[in-house]
């Protein structure tokens, strides 16, 4: 029973003396540190900006079409252009997502024209890369990172 009062004794005297220990380097900053801390600690006077919409250079799309183009062979990454198809029977607007080689293998969606549109307003092809994956019951699918063009 000694030895215990003992411990709790002195683990109270070292965490009195190491508390104090703090608060004195705590009082000794320097003036920067101290600015530093109050500027943290104060409110925020005016908002951030948001973030430029225009400046983006990047745009996620998926792929539709993939079961008419495309089979298991065709699964992992891919690259090639995204380029307007104004010949297209189904929709004058399509584009086109066309593999490196030169294969068809689907198109921007419908749903995603009108950001596209909004993202390649000189309709230019755009490089992209990408992936075509595969579920458990042999759906592909696929996603691109279209960049625009001349970046």
């Amino acid at each position: 029973m000694f030895y215990f009062v003992l411990a709790a004794v002195v683990i109270v005297a070292l965490f009195l003396i190491f508390r104090d220990d703090h608060d004195r380097r705590y009082d000794q900053r320097s003036g920067s540190e101290r600015q530093y801390l109050a500027e943290k600690q104060a409110p925020a006077s005016a908002p951030r900006p948001e973030p430029r919409t225009n400046a983006r250079k990047t745009m996620e799309a998926e792929i539709a079409g993939l079961r008419y183009y495309c089979s298991l062979v065709d699964i992992g990454p891919i690259r090639g252009v995204v380029r307007a198809e104004p010949d297209n029977a189904h929709d004058p607007r399509a584009q086109a997502v066309v593999r490196a080689d030169g294969k068809l293998i689907g198109y921007i969606p419908r749903a995603a024209l009108d950001e596209f549109e909004a993202f390649n307003p000189k309709n230019l092809p755009c490089p992209f890369t990408g992936r075509i994956t595969v579920d458990t019951s042999n759906h592909l699918y696929g996603t691109l990172h279209i960049t625009q063009p001349g970046f």
